[in-house]
């Protein structure tokens, strides 16, 4: 058809009846239902997903406790700005369903005694993740073995290693099915 329309990728919640959590400005918001809802407008389904997350995962709720963030509404949003916190424009919730969560840049990664715990890390396929220095390599991909050990601080002869390891986990032999995981995941992106 002459003149026909492309589509693009609109962001879940929008178009469909999927749910995208996130933070802007230290605030919790969610995509649903063509609007952007404040946490304080979450409808009572999406609250009882976060505590179902919240009772069901020990990591989850330990490290709630340790950090003493004992209020409910606190430690949903906690739970959100830790497993959701970017506005990727992929549903979180589908079909009333909380997804795995998500890895972003976190200003406290590396600082967080609950990193990894609270904050997951990236799910590859059930039971398998990336360990942190694993996306730590991966999202320095593009530089040469010795570049990396010098901004990760480690050997250049471990470079190969990680690398190797990565792959092996994501079943993957190119840097190019590599760069287009990480992109997926959020682990890098494009500039």
């Amino acid at each position: 058809m002459i003149g026909e329309a492309t589509c693009t990728v609109i962001p879940a919640g929008l178009l469909d009846d999927s749910v995208e959590l996130f933070t802007h400005c230290g605030n919790e918001y969610a995509t649903l239902q063509s609007a952007v809802v404040p946490y304080v407008s979450f409808p009572e389904w999406i609250l009882a997903l976060l505590d179902q997350k919240i009772e069901t995962d020990n990591d989850i709720s330990s490290s709630l406790i340790e950090a003493d963030i004992l209020n409910p509404d606190m430690a949903r949003r906690q739970v959100v700005r830790c497993l959701y916190g970017v506005f990727d424009g992929k549903a979180d919730i589908i079909d009333g369903v909380l997804q795995s969560a998500e890895y972003w840049n976190c200003a406290n990664r590396g600082n967080c005694p609950y990193e990894g715990r609270l904050c997951k890390a990236v799910l590859i396929r059930s039971g398998v993740y990336l360990t942190p220095r694993e996306v730590d390599v991966i999202k320095l991909i593009d530089l040469q073995a010795n570049e990396i050990a010098d901004k990760l601080g480690i050997a250049e002869s471990t470079v190969p290693t990680f690398k190797r390891n990565i792959f092996q986990k994501l079943k993957m032999n190119r840097a190019g099915d590599l760069i287009k995981f990480a992109i997926s995941k959020n682990l890098i992106q494009l500039t």
